[in-house]
């Protein structure tokens, strides 16, 4: 579901085709440095699904910027 768009910008809600791109960025030592450390891919998966239910039970939640 798109949640706002400009000319140059699309907010959006995060979806199951979004766990290659979130595994390379959850996966990178070093972007995970100052986090829990690097995720594995069951990881994101959990982590969307997560994300997914907080659009159903509060209305809103996370977005992907695309």
């Amino acid at each position: 579901m798109v949640v706002a768009e400009s000319d140059r910008l699309t907010l959006r809600h995060v979806t199951d085709s979004d766990a290659g791109p979130l595994s390379a960025v959850f996966g990178d030592p070093e972007v995970m440095r100052l986090g829990d450390g690097p995720q594995a891919s069951d990881w994101v998966r959990s982590w969307i699904a997560r994300t997914k239910q907080n659009y159903d039970i509060w209305g809103y939640g996370l977005w992907v910027v695309a």
